[in-house]
């Protein structure tokens, strides 16, 4: 396992856990939300997608201090953000949607895989189980 890039990665997830707890549930909607997110705002919809982030931190940040066990996490980190951008992208309203909410989306799946300490060639492959920080065939 790369130890530079699992500190990295460690680094991602303590920064971009925090965004998801602080930044996208209570600053976002309350004061950027009539610049960001798209009309008519759909307040439910809002509310949910933001427990669902606000959740994702939470794990986070407790799996980053030891993220080795947690790849099944990180692997859902990577694909839920791409398939979240993928619809934003179908459903955008206009190109300003698209440059920004897309891309950040996008950047937020994207930035685990490129830090990826298990090699590419592990993702989604779990024949090997994690207890405890140890590997165990």
């Amino acid at each position: 396992m790369n130890e530079k890039l699992l500190s990295r990665l460690k680094l991602y997830l303590y920064v971009f856990g925090f965004m998801n707890i602080v930044v996208l549930p209570f600053v976002v909607p309350f004061f950027l939300g009539n610049y960001l997110f798209w009309s008519p705002r759909n307040y439910p919809v809002e509310m949910m997608v933001s427990s669902l982030y606000f959740g994702m931190g939470l794990i986070m940040i407790v799996i980053a201090r030891n993220p080795k066990p947690h790849q099944a996490f990180v692997d859902f980190l990577i694909i839920s953000n791409i398939l979240h951008a993928l619809v934003m992208l179908f459903t955008a309203q206009n190109m300003r949607h698209i440059f920004i909410d897309v891309s950040v989306v996008v950047a937020i799946g994207i930035i685990p895989l490129i830090l990826y300490p298990w090699r590419v060639n592990n993702f989604m492959n779990y024949k090997k189980i994690y207890y405890k920080s140890k590997l165990i065939d």
